[in-house]
């Protein structure tokens, strides 16, 4: 799970995110179920778990759908490296949003 810090500090920058982990609905719900609440909500998925959102990317993909997006995460960003991290994604939702069904790595 991201840490909370990193959402608010986005947030203390003007970004709109939603973290996972301050949210208890949210938190029991398995990768598929967090994947389709971002798509109800119009966000992106923020992750350090490639292997389970790549598949749900490309299961969308197989069935025509698109879906807000994924920002992968790398290991080049230690679990810990909030500062790092926040500034990767700043940077990044600074920019022009990718296409629909866009993926992203950091």
């Amino acid at each position: 799970m991201i840490p909370l810090a990193i959402a608010r500090q986005l947030r203390d920058r003007g970004r709109d995110v939603v973290a996972v982990a301050e949210r208890p609905d949210l938190r029991s719900l398995s990768d598929r179920e967090v994947f389709a609440f971002a798509q109800v909500e119009g966000r992106a998925v923020v992750t350090r778990d490639r292997a389970d959102y790549l598949e749900l990317d490309r299961e969308h993909r197989a069935t025509g759908q698109t879906h807000a997006g994924l920002v992968l995460i790398s290991n080049r960003f230690a679990p810990a490296a909030v500062g790092p991290l926040v500034r990767a994604l700043d940077s990044f939702l600074a920019g022009e949003h990718p296409y629909p069904g866009f993926v992203h790595w950091l």
